[in-house]
């Protein structure tokens, strides 16, 4: 049975990747550093995103990458990153000014 599935199989079908790829490493810097803008309440929309990349990438000598809109719109999926609205009071106000 695993025979007749073999010799039917398609040559040319996209098989799921499986490996994480040679950008694992950048992918692992840009969410460390969009985390802790998020953690410091500081929004990033998609466009900050991509300048930081495109730094991100020149700086480790990855040549041929685009920060496009379709990369940023994989990028988000691949590292379930979501867009969402800063609010609340935390962070609002300088704690420094508060005790003086």
């Amino acid at each position: 049975m695993l025979a007749e599935y073999k010799q039917n199989g398609s040559a040319t079908a996209k098989r799921p990747r499986t490996s994480l790829g040679s950008n694992h490493d950048f992918d692992q810097l840009l969410v460390r550093w969009i985390s802790d803008n998020n953690n410091r309440r500081i929004g990033l929309p998609g466009p900050l995103i991509q300048e930081k990349a495109h730094k991100l990438a020149s700086e480790l000598g990855i040549s041929d990458f685009k920060a496009s809109n379709r990369w940023l719109d994989t990028f988000r999926k691949r590292t379930n990153i979501e867009y969402k609205t800063v609010s609340g009071e935390r962070g609002d106000v300088n704690q420094t000014i508060v005790n003086n």
